[in-house]
């Protein structure tokens, strides 16, 4: 399959707002961005996979350029701060394109979960599957040991079957850790060093959870702290076990409880409402975007204690930002394009 870059118009967004921003940046210490996840660090997959099967984009405005948010999601701050652009797998892989891909790749998909599809559609890529496009983009060679690999995922696991209502059982969160551990490992074997992995926020205390009533909203709580428990586990085992293996957690749960206190956002409040439309007069005042994925501002913040770890990675205390909640699941729907888009590569792969 031949390829071809695409210039992505998120470089000139990204330059005006981080513009207005304190321009704080770090020596590259890496030469290569890899990123794994869902709609929180999805930059354009499921846009552009629907936009070139369906004709139109999704999420549409007031969604910002293929972004669960109503700006640059956070990868897209770190990248600018690295100096990396990360582009969308979905425009690499685009039959059209003629050149070599980019030497840095988006693989996030909106509604992905740690599994191998989504929570959606069967056809999009989960975190298993990621990783095997990413090793299928390889070809056979060694992954680059100088670049950093980004793993965040897991709300999608609980978020799809907890909201279910023919759902007989809650989800296993050793199921979701192991898979996480699983692809930490594979991507490991193939000459990976450097990951950033992050924990889940407290899901229970999502709009969306709170509107589905209490058992829901402790329950996504119960979950999400398990998740992160064993994942710490895991995480501590792979740090004995693997040698070289620089791992930096980016601890998103402590975030919340650290600052719950300081009322930096409106916590409660989406700024946009998909039923009726309407959209606040101050997005940056408020935590999330819709009634599941944050706004700009947020992944802001997300992007800045990022760039510590990396700056300091001992410095594993997260600064002051209430981030509850951060949920990634995609929006119902809008996936139809992504899974054609993905069966028509599957057809191409076996021709």
């Amino acid at each position: 399959m031949r390829y071809r870059v695409k210039l992505p118009l998120l470089l000139a967004s990204v330059a005006l707002l981080t513009g207005l921003l304190p321009t704080r940046t770090i020596a590259a210490p890496f030469e290569k961005l890899y990123v794994f996840g869902d709609s929180l660090s999805d930059t354009g997959n499921v846009f552009n996979a629907s936009k070139q099967f369906l004709g139109t984009g999704s999420p549409p405005p007031p969604y910002y350029e293929g972004r669960f948010s109503n700006g640059p999601v956070w990868i897209d701050y770190l990248a600018q701060k690295l100096n990396l652009t990360p582009q969308p797998i979905a425009v690499l892989e685009n039959p059209q394109n003629q050149e070599n891909p980019s030497e840095s790749v988006n693989f996030a998909y909106g509604g992905a979960t740690t599994g191998t599809s989504s929570s959606l559609n069967a056809v999009v890529p989960g975190l298993q599957t990621q990783v095997r496009e990413f090793k299928q983009l390889l070809a056979n060679q060694a992954a680059d040991p100088n670049a950093l690999f980004v793993i965040w995922m897991g709300a999608n696991d609980y978020l799809s079957a907890v909201n279910r209502a023919d759902a007989a059982t809650e989800p296993n969160p050793a199921v979701p850790v192991q898979n996480i551990t699983v692809a930490i490992e594979s991507l490991y074997q193939s000459g990976a060093r450097h990951f950033l992995v992050a924990n889940l926020p407290d899901l229970g205390e999502t709009p969306l959870a709170k509107q589905q009533g209490n058992r829901v909203v402790q329950t996504l709580t119960q979950l999400s702290d398990r998740h992160n428990q064993l994942l710490s586990q895991r995480l501590d085992e792979l740090q004995r076990n693997l040698p070289d293996l620089h791992l930096l957690r980016l601890d998103i749960g402590k975030l919340y409880v650290n600052t719950a206190e300081a009322q930096t956002f409106d916590l409660s409040n989406p700024c946009y409402s998909r039923a009726t439309g309407a959209v606040c007069a101050q997005p940056d005042r408020h935590l999330f975007w819709d009634n599941l994925h944050p706004t700009t501002a947020a992944h802001r913040e997300i992007s800045e204690n990022a760039l510590a770890l990396i700056d300091r990675p001992t410095a594993v205390q997260p600064t002051s930002l209430p981030l509850a909640g951060l949920s990634a699941i995609g929006t119902i729907g809008i996936l139809a394009g992504a899974g054609a888009f993905w069966r028509h590569r599957r057809h191409q792969t076996k021709g």
